[in-house]
């Protein structure tokens, strides 16, 4: 299940001609250190 906050930036890059390499590295970097740290009970809270 996908969180909002992905979803909102997934929309914004599909609506978007150029797409920032250094967001996307930014969020998956969050995403995988919360993968790595975090419960998924705790990522719910995070994301």
């Amino acid at each position: 299940m996908e969180s909002i906050k992905i979803k909102k930036y997934k929309e914004r890059w599909r609506s978007a001609d150029l797409i920032d390499i250094n967001d996307i590295k930014r969020l998956y970097g969050a995403m995988h250190l919360a993968c790595c740290y975090f419960t998924p009970a705790e990522q719910q809270t995070l994301f």
